[in-house]
């Protein structure tokens, strides 16, 4: 199994805001959802054709979840406390560590966001991938409303082994601290090859067979049948 090395090259940053699997991080609006809609499992059908529609939400949804438990997670270091000033720009304070940069305005000038400057996360983490393996660095997949949106990246981390910093816009309308813990990046390992693509028209056997199997029973279909576990420790 690779392995990804997370170092901190500060050595200050203390292990409860060390980079964890993403798994240990739900979002909170799938962890408190119900996995069914009324408590319980049920199949209905419509009585006109007979299609079955099944009452499970979003936590049942194994893509969806499978997409927020990928990777690991770089929580923000330190508390990062926004406040509006009276011009309508955002000042920035940190109790400690290495806090933030601003990007100059014409680095991001065509950006509707670009306006005032992009602040950037200065981050503590050195990341170290096997040779061939890349990281996409990206916010929190499937959060809901976050207060800091990162924008996303890739990096060859199996050659350029130093801090990667994080741009990122702060919601619109926010202020207030952000607490230090809160996960800020996500962090998704891949292998790097190459890739070309091909287009084709019409449903074919093997999209045919995979379709009745998918739907040959009433629940766990892609879990049981076509789902492969993935691991991140």
């Amino acid at each position: 199994m690779p392995t990804i090395k997370f170092t901190d090259t500060t050595d200050s940053i203390h292990e409860t805001y060390a980079p964890f699997p993403a798994k240990q991080a739900i979002p909170e609006w799938l962890k408190t959802l119900s996995p069914y809609r009324g408590g319980t499992h049920e199949v209905q059908s419509n009585s006109e054709n007979l299609k079955i529609k099944s009452n499970s939400t979003a936590r049942k949804c194994v893509p969806v979840m499978d997409a927020v438990m990928a990777g690991y997670v770089i929580p923000l270091p330190h508390d990062l406390d926004i406040e509006e000033q009276i011009d309508g720009s955002l000042f920035y304070r940190w109790p400690n560590g290495l806090g933030i940069e601003m990007h100059p305005e014409w680095q991001f000038s065509t950006h509707s966001h670009g306006d005032d400057g992009m602040p950037k996360l200065l981050n503590p983490w050195g990341i170290e991938t096997p040779a061939g393996y890349s990281c996409l660095f990206t916010a929190p997949l499937n959060e809901d409303n976050p207060a800091l949106i990162p924008f996303s990246g890739v990096v060859e981390t199996d050659t350029f082994l130093h801090n990667v910093n994080f741009p990122f816009m702060v919601r619109e309308g926010f202020t207030g601290t952000v607490p230090a813990g809160t996960p800020f990046i996500q962090v998704i390992p891949f292998k790097r090859e190459g890739w070309k693509s091909e287009i084709a028209y019409g449903e074919t056997d093997r999209i045919r067979k995979s379709r009745n199997l998918a739907t040959s029973t009433f629940r766990h279909a892609y879990r049981s049948m076509f789902w492969k576990r993935k691991e991140y420790n």
